[in-house]
């Protein structure tokens, strides 16, 4: 599918030639993968119009459609806060939301930063969130409303968990409300992040997170030789 004007059209499909493909197919590992730079990301520079997800209700009746371009924009929106809550590189991270385009932003925002989803569907009991998060050892969850109240009565004793981010939670006592924290790190508007360790790992966070050009961020660090040479 591909957006023109307003219409969605349909393209060529990129495999035009079973055998041949099966026949000439090899496996390139890189040194390094993420699935949503090194996919999702490569896609919006190629074409950015393609349609990436369309909704449908229960009835097959059409809700909305994100661009390739889009979706990759809320997979930055959902990264930001979740970095900024301290969640990094290997850390599992429970998500457990309706279907929806917040689902996206949370999966693909901790896919980008290196986390972990663990996505669960919402017909989960109490126990069985309680059960997930520590078996996972989840150090976050984020939710919808009716999983806020799971979470609360299963995860009392949740060893691990030191993060909770619900959909609609407002105020509520131990957690961070989803859309207050992606509006909060949008309107920080982030041009500059502190590394808190020397090691080339976190440039990641720096390039595909804040969006901060690889050209301006090697000069920064030519001369950077004492700890917070160019923080923020």
């Amino acid at each position: 599918l591909h957006l023109r004007g307003g219409q969605v059209v349909l393209r060529p499909p990129r495999m035009a030639d079973y055998d041949h493909e099966r026949a000439t197919f090899t496996v390139s590992v890189p040194p390094r993968f993420n699935a949503v730079i090194d996919v999702l990301d490569r896609w919006a520079d190629e074409d950015p119009q393609a349609v990436a997800l369309m909704s449908l209700d229960g009835a097959g009746a059409f809700v909305s459609r994100q661009t390739v371009r889009e979706l990759v924009a809320e997979g930055r929106r959902g990264a930001r806060p979740l970095a900024a809550l301290g969640i990094a590189k290997g850390d599992p991270v429970l998500i457990m939301l309706p279907r929806g385009f917040q689902w996206y932003t949370a999966v693909l925002g901790a896919i980008r930063i290196g986390a972990v989803p663990m996505p669960a569907p919402n017909i989960l009991t109490a126990r069985d969130v309680a059960y997930r998060i520590d078996r996972g050892r989840a150090i976050a969850v984020v939710t919808d409303a009716a999983g806020i109240q799971k979470v609360d009565d299963g995860c009392a004793e949740c060893a691990t968990l030191r993060h909770r981010i619900g959909l609609g939670a407002g105020d509520r006592d131990g957690w961070h409300d989803f859309d207050a924290i992606l509006d909060a790190a949008a309107q920080d508007d982030m041009t500059e992040a502190v590394i808190g360790m020397p090691h080339r790992g976190r440039l990641n966070t720096l390039v595909n997170v804040v969006g901060k050009e690889v050209g301006k961020l090697f000069r920064e660090f030519e001369f950077a030789d004492f700890p917070g040479a160019f923080g923020f």
